[in-house]
């Protein structure tokens, strides 16, 4: 006979249940208060960077209020548009420290540095900034930012073999030697039409035809002259783009180089040209619609009533000694930088209708005119400058 056996089944007791939910409550109020620790630290980080944040772009208002800034004045704080309160201040200026009062730093002298420390707040949280501004470093800034340029690059074109003759048209880019020009070109004789780049890899040799004068290149691209550059009289030379030359550059008499875009002469000293990397002789012409660098000695007309010229729309930068002869002329519609000696004869003039930076002042000999419309530094420049330039 089969006795029927009964299961041991437990159900939760009362105590238990008990621990249960005071465990489960325990875990509630721990996770709550984490999320809530979260919150809290996230909404202090939140605010510690808001404050520094508006710090900063008061700080950048204070500089380019500084910048814009002539003569003795008061310099305009906004504090109240950011919402900041500040704790403490440390303004030296002019050997002089200053307060804020009702928003403004006043009696500020702009031509001397300035110096700023700030304690900000907002709410519980402060911030301490400082820095020192300089009008001399504005100005650095700002035509080193306005002088920037790429020189062109052989890799950005694709070159064909080498050839020696110059053609007298072509449908895209030519690797020439330099040594020969093709003869009888149409419709001008001399007329040489390059429809790409043109890479020279060599010294430019004399045409061989008994008149050497007149004679006509366009390039529709960039230029690279590896080797000396040299035109003959009376030449007419255009590039479309821009142009590098990596030797010495010389143009002859009433010879014109005209440039579209930039312009880098970087090329070594020269043995038969007094060390002038770039020279331009008697009413010769260089024109750069763009900006203009020479890494080398720059000799502008060769002789007395030379009238040589070089005219650049952009920049112009020139890193060694620059020579004007009598009655030759520089044009820079931007910026200037002389970082050598400058030697101007009489009846020649440099005109800079931007802002003008002259560095090696010692080894200047100055016979002619210096115009510039802009700004000059260094602010003690001892050498007369005239404020009225000559038409470009």
């Amino acid at each position: 006979m089969i006795q029927p056996k009964l299961k041991n089944e437990h159900g939760m007791t009362l105590v238990e249940l008990l621990a249960a939910l005071a465990l489960f409550s325990i875990v509630i109020v721990l996770g709550g208060s984490l999320i809530s620790s979260m919150s809290s630290s996230e909404k202090s980080v939140s605010g510690d960077i808001s404050l520094q944040q508006k710090t900063n772009v008061l700080m950048s208002e204070m500089r380019e209020a500084y910048y814009s800034g002539t003569g003795v004045g008061d310099l305009y704080v906004d504090l109240e548009a950011l919402g900041l309160s500040v704790q403490g201040t440390e303004i030296k200026n002019d050997g002089k420290f200053l307060n804020i009062k009702n928003n403004y730093i006043e009696g500020v002298n702009f031509e001397k540095p300035l110096s700023v420390k700030l304690t900000t707040s907002a709410g519980p949280q402060e911030v301490t900034v400082e820095s020192t501004w300089k009008q001399t470093d504005k100005k650095e800034i700002s035509l080193q930012k306005s002088r920037k340029a790429q020189p062109p690059k052989l890799e950005d074109y694709e070159w064909g073999k080498e050839i020696d003759e110059l053609p007298c048209d072509s449908d895209g880019n030519v690797k020439w030697s330099g040594k020969k020009y093709e003869k009888n070109c149409k419709p001008k004789k001399k007329h040489h039409n390059i429809n790409g780049a043109l890479w020279i890899t060599n010294d430019m040799k004399e045409p061989d035809v008994n008149n050497k004068k007149h004679y006509d290149i366009k390039i529709e691209k960039d230029l690279f002259s590896d080797e000396e550059f040299e035109t003959e009289e009376h030449w007419s030379i255009l590039v479309g783009k821009s142009a590098i030359f990596h030797e010495e550059v010389d143009l002859e008499d009433h010879s014109r180089l005209e440039i579209i875009e930039n312009a880098f002469f970087i090329g070594k000293e020269g043995e038969d040209n007094d060390d002038a990397e770039v020279e331009l002789e008697k009413k010769a012409k260089l024109i750069i619609r763009k900006s203009a660098f020479f890494h080398g000695d720059v000799e502008v007309g060769e002789d007395d009533n030379a009238g040589a010229e070089i005219k650049i729309e952009g920049n112009g930068t020139f890193n060694k000694d620059l020579v004007l002869d009598k009655n030759s002329e520089v044009f820079i519609t931007q910026n200037g930088f002389f970082y050598g000696a400058l030697e101007i004869e009489n009846n020649a003039s440099i005109n800079i209708f931007q802002d003008a930076k002259f560095k090696k002042t010692d080894d200047y000999d100055i016979a002619g005119t210096i115009c510039v419309e802009g700004e000059v530094s260094p602010s003690n420049f001892i050498y007369e400058v005239s404020k009225k330039c000559k038409n470009k």
